[in-house]
């Protein structure tokens, strides 16, 4: 799972995205946080061994280097400068006043109602005395 995660930051980097955007997108995805940081640190370590396949006959073992891995910079270009806009989790949804008034109201009128349909006798008689 670390090589398909150092690859990952691999393609990532190379379309110029910043190291630490990458690794929380692999965090975000749901890998471990710890394997994420292992795979950054081997892929920015100052060597790496990489095997380089060969056109060699089957019997001969694929020779392997040593080859130093600088970091990678971004290029300037249009698709760098936009932003994406990314939802934040940390915030509280905004309160709907006017949705909780109208529940509110709402409740209300279903009291009244229910009033109106068991006090039915006694509110008429009431209204007889009035006038």
């Amino acid at each position: 799972m670390a090589n398909e995660i150092t690859e990952g930051l691999k393609r990532a980097l190379a379309r110029g995205e910043p190291m630490g955007h990458a690794k929380q997108t692999f965090v975000n995805a749901g890998y471990s946080s710890s394997e994420v940081e292992q795979a950054a640190r081997m892929l920015n370590s100052p060597t790496q061994e990489v095997a380089l396949e060969t056109n060699e006959p089957k019997g001969k073992k694929p020779k392997q280097i040593k080859n130093k891995i600088g970091t990678l910079h971004p290029t300037t270009n249009s698709r760098s400068s936009i932003k994406q806009k990314v939802s934040e989790y940390k915030t509280k949804p905004k309160v709907d006043w006017v949705l909780i008034l109208m529940i509110f109201i709402f409740l209300i009128l279903v009291g009244v109602l229910v009033a109106v349909f068991f006090f039915k006798p006694q509110l008429v008689d009431f209204f007889n005395n009035l006038f």
